[in-house]
């Protein structure tokens, strides 16, 4: 398992390295166009995919929280190809297709595993890992999901909009206040040593 480990890290750190080297390039040549932003968008999908990758690793090399990790890590090339499908077949303007969807329908559900990944790195106590990361990860998948079919079928897009808003508050409301609650509460009951 530490070889597999070991050998994503390398590659998670090479593909990162060639990302951020072709974007400084194509950015520092001064013109972005239709080329460019498809390349930057891609590298912005990239980039969060490989930080939700991190975020899954380093909870199964912590041996916490397994089975989120997993899940986080098994939706990275779903996301990724979500970025990559929306940065290369999607067309903008007035001749937009459905292509163009899967940016922030991959968004979405990256930021989720971000938020719901990250906390659960963050959070030491029990008490909040068995009560406000379950919060925070039902708020989270919620607002992929509510974007998704905000993005995907005709609703009405007021009212989901503001669920989802609503959502998206609560989400982030849960990801800072767990540090400062554990802050608040103390040490006892922590996970780590």
């Amino acid at each position: 398992m530490k070889t597999v480990l070991r050998t994503f890290w390398l590659l998670a750190a090479l593909v990162l390295a060639g990302a951020a080297g072709t974007a400084v390039v194509w950015v520092a040549k001064g013109h972005v166009g239709d080329t460019e932003g498809r390349i930057i968008s891609s590298l912005i999908g990239i980039f969060l995919s490989l930080a939700a990758a991190v975020a899954g690793l380093q909870l199964v090399e912590l041996r916490r929280l397994r089975l989120l990790a997993a899940v986080a890590i098994a939706a990275v090339p779903l996301e990724l190809a979500a970025f990559i499908a929306a940065s290369w077949y999607g067309e903008f303007g007035d001749g937009s297709n459905n292509a163009v969807k899967w940016f922030p329908t991959g968004l979405a559900w990256v930021i989720a595993s971000l938020v719901v990944t990250t906390l659960a790195l963050l959070v030491r106590d029990r008490r909040l890992l068995r009560t406000l990361l379950p919060a925070t990860l039902l708020v989270a998948v919620a607002g992929a999901s509510v974007a998704t079919v905000m993005l995907w079928t005709d609703v009405d897009e007021n009212a989901w909009g503001r669920a989802l808003a609503c959502l998206a508050i609560v989400m982030a409301a849960c990801w800072l206040l767990a540090p400062l609650v554990q802050q608040l509460i103390g040490p006892q009951n922590s996970t780590r040593t």
